[in-house]
Formats: structure tokens, sequence, C-alpha cells
């Protein structure tokens, strides 16, 4: 049985700054999840109109991007389709394709030094805000804010280094990263096959719900970087958490819950569930819940 030593809590998606996309990726009425993957700039392989619309409103993520960034971005953009955890957004994968997962320069250097391996967990958040669909046009809902949301997982199943297009399997040439152009620390990961014995070892929450969202709804004025989490997260024996977050400054104790400031703009943040045991449950669940939750 796979059991998580470390979770990751990994930011990736659309955000605000316009390396990274410029806008918050889409929930379309309150209901709908869908990350939208960052431009790239290195390996061209994979286009905006390449990539399918989940939900079928669409043709492709072209529309979508081009309509929420103000065609900042227009459909032949190329996408960094990382990480890529649908097996549908392309519409032809080669044998053996999985779920896949890759990282580089200083996030990759930190994950490496928190020794990031085989059944360790990767819980991928990004920046959301609502959206409607009108006559083909999507638009961001007025006053609503912007929140960080996990919309996704994957376990490690296996760690690949890679420095050229060449290596590794086959089916994987087509990602971002079987790549020379990064750095000599470009790491793949690829998704194991199941976590906590029974739960899918990668994937997608298609749908929002409130147990996904870490933004913390409540403060007067909504900052995404502010988190509500478990209170079983308050720092302990001199022990934080989340790396990055080392300081009691960080941690505030509210009610049942622990409002948590995280480092803004992060990455990769690190949890050792050896010293918060409560984290393998809580993710468990919440994987469990999301699932069940697209029924």
């Amino acid at each position: 049985m796979t059991i998580p030593k470390r979770i990751i809590f990994s930011r990736k998606g659309f955000d605000s700054t316009g390396r990274y996309g410029g806008s918050p990726s889409p929930i379309f009425d309150g209901k709908r999840l869908l990350s939208l993957p960052i431009p790239e700039d290195k390996k061209m392989t994979i286009r905006y109109l390449d990539l399918l619309d989940p939900s079928g409103q669409f043709p492709s993520l072209g529309p979508i991007v081009e309509q929420l960034t103000k065609s900042k971005l227009d459909s032949n953009r190329f996408a960094h389709l990382d990480p890529d955890l649908r097996r549908d957004s392309v519409s032809h994968r080669k044998p053996g394709w999985r779920e896949i997962f890759g990282q580089v320069d200083q996030s990759q250097t930190h994950l490496c030094n928190q020794g990031i391996g085989k059944g360790d967990l990767f819980l991928f958040y990004g920046l959301y805000r609502n959206v409607t669909v009108t006559d083909g046009e999507v638009r961001y809902v007025p006053g609503e804010p912007a929140k960080h949301v996990i919309w996704g997982w994957l376990t490690v199943g296996e760690v690949l280094k890679v420095s050229s297009e060449t290596d590794g399997p086959e089916w994987a040439h087509y990602h971002p990263h079987f790549t020379d152009q990064r750095a000599l620390n470009n790491t793949v990961y690829v998704a194991d096959d199941r976590v906590f014995e029974e739960l899918p070892g990668a994937g997608v929450f298609e749908n929002y719900h409130p147990d996904l969202c870490l933004t913390y709804l409540a403060q007067k004025k909504i900052r995404a970087s502010h988190w509500i989490l478990p209170k079983w997260c308050v720092p302990r024996h001199g022990q934080y958490p989340l790396t990055y977050h080392r300081r009691d400054a960080c941690w505030q104790i509210r009610d049942d819950q622990v409002v948590l400031q995280t480092k803004s703009p992060g990455q990769e943040f690190v949890l050792n569930t050896d010293t918060y045991p409560e984290a393998l449950e809580w993710a468990k669940n919440l994987i469990k819940r999301g699932i069940d939750h697209t029924r």
C-alpha cells in the first residue's frame, strides 16, 4: 500500500503574472474546475487549440484562454501542459501513457533536498475565479474573488532525470520537460497506480467543493495567499507543517482552524507526515470526497 511520507502543496496552472497566464483559471457556474496550463516558451509541441475542453462547451481550450486573457494569449500559442493529469486532454496518446509532472531549477532543488521520491503525494493547487458562459462568451463574474483551490493530485511512482528529448519512455516525449533546454536538475515524476491502497494514484477534481478551497474566504479583505487549514496544522515542538513557513508569525489559531499567511509567490511547500500524521487521513479523505463529488 502506498502511504505518502511527504505531501507537497504544488502551485500549478494559470496565475496573475503575465508569464504564467496573467489570469486565474475558471470555475464554471460555481461548479466545474478547469486548470489552464501556462504558456510554453521552450518546447513547442502542443498549442491551446490542441487541448480539448473537458466540459464540451468549447472545441478546445483556445477560445477560453483568448477570452479570459483578453487576447493576450491566443489559440495558436504553445501551452506548457504540466502537470498532465487528464488522459483525454489530447486526442491521441501513445501506448503506455501515465499522468506526469516535471520540475526544474530552485523548486526542484527544494524537492530534492526534502527527499521527494516514490510514494510521495503532490497536491496541485492554483488560482481560480468564478466565470459564466453566455452565447459562447466566457467572462469572470464581477466582484468574485480569486482564490487558491486544490485541483489535482499525483502520487510518485517513478522519478526520471531528463537531459534530452530522447530520455525516458517514448510515450512521454511530447511533455515539455523532455528537452535539453532546461536546467541540469530537470526532473520528471511519473504517477503510481494507487495511493492509500484503493484510490487512483493521480487525477483531477472535476468539480469545486469547499474542502478543496485553501483560501480563507471569511476574512474582510480576501487574499488568495491567506489559507484556512485544519487545527492540527499548528506548529508543534519547534516543527512547522510546511517548508518555507518556519516562523510563528505565519500561523494563527482561529477557533478550531489555523490561518496561514503563505509565502507568495511559492511553488512547492512540503509537509512531512512523520511529524504531522494527521495529514494522511486528511489527504485521503480529500481525494475520496473529491472523486465522489464528480459522480
